[in-house]
């Protein structure tokens, strides 16, 4: 469902997705919005005072001139700056307090955030939302040690979109809260941070934060496959879009494994990732099964 914002004589519409990023955009001095397209998110933040002044960014000329029009059109050309550029380099002398990545794959936003170290470093929050590929995002994000705020679920049509709210791990000492890889991020902190007055701080954060009831019925492996794939906040919130959002991944895995199943002679690589996907699917699938269950006896509990 469309929301329309009124600005005077104008208004601003946004699908569900753009209105989900919007809303879980804190109040800011400096956005930067990554693959602004329209504009639009940056436009209805700074008019309704939430943002003091933004900066959008495109790879492309053609979006740039549709962010053009908007910012023209609302005039907001003196709060309102677009830059054509790849990811963050638009920006890299600047200190966005709030950076927004969305609308392109994952390994998109993960090589955006490699290349713009400097300004995402500095962010208070950064919001992703990738459209695929989501399974290597949040691996990666453990991996680098950033720490996830928030995250959640929009519905528009018969899509579904997850929004990520992230941090830095230089940007605080509270470092990655995500249960299933806390052991990893300690050591990597530990190695990384050596004798930092900081590594005490860091350790005792994951030590407080690393404590999450699993989903009753899962083994660990299969609570953070699904904590891999919708994230544990959605999962013991619980949100209402969980089922349908991990019914999106099966049925997108499904036709992955069917592929590889038509398709002749695969070797090396290509056969390893079709058994992985195959697997994956089966542990999948079990979540599902669960998961049904799980939400079924909290909506009865709810109803009593």
């Amino acid at each position: 469902m469309m929301h329309e914002k009124t600005y005077g004589s104008s208004s601003i519409k946004l699908g569900p997705r753009l209105q989900l990023i919007s809303h879980m955009v804190p109040s800011c001095r400096l956005l930067c919005d990554v693959g602004t397209d329209h504009g639009l998110i940056p436009a209805v933040l700074v008019l309704d005072s939430r943002c003091q002044k933004a900066i959008a960014t495109d790879i492309k000329e053609g979006p740039l001139k549709r962010a053009d029009k908007t910012v023209a059109r609302y005039g907001l050309a003196d709060k309102v700056e677009t830059r054509l550029g790849e990811g963050l380099l638009p920006v890299a002398g600047e200190r966005p307090d709030v950076i927004i990545i969305a609308g392109m794959g994952a390994m998109n936003i993960i090589d955006i955030l490699e290349n713009g170290d400097n300004p995402a470093s500095k962010a208070e929050r950064i919001l992703l939302q990738p459209m695929h590929a989501q399974e290597k995002l949040r691996p990666w994000l453990q991996q680098k040690g950033y720490e996830i705020l928030d995250e959640q679920l929009a519905e528009e049509g018969v899509k579904h979109y997850q929004v990520l709210a992230v941090r830095h791990p230089l940007a605080t000492i509270k470092v990655f809260s995500e249960l299933p890889q806390c052991n990893g991020t300690q050591q990597m902190f530990t190695e990384s941070m050596g004798g930092n007055g900081m590594q005490q701080a860091v350790m005792e954060s994951l030590n407080s934060r690393c404590t999450i009831k699993p989903l009753p019925g899962l083994p660990t492996d299969k609570n953070h496959i699904l904590y891999q794939t919708l994230g544990w906040r959605i999962l013991h919130r619980p949100d209402p879009l969980a089922l349908a959002w991990l019914n999106d991944w099966i049925t997108r895995i499904q036709r992955q494994v069917e592929g590889q199943i038509k398709a002749k002679h695969i070797l090396g690589k290509q056969a390893a990732d079709g058994e992985e996907k195959r697997l994956l699917l089966e542990d999948m699938l079990n979540c599902k099964e669960v998961l049904e269950k799980v939400f079924s006896t909290e909506n009865q509990s709810a109803v009593g």
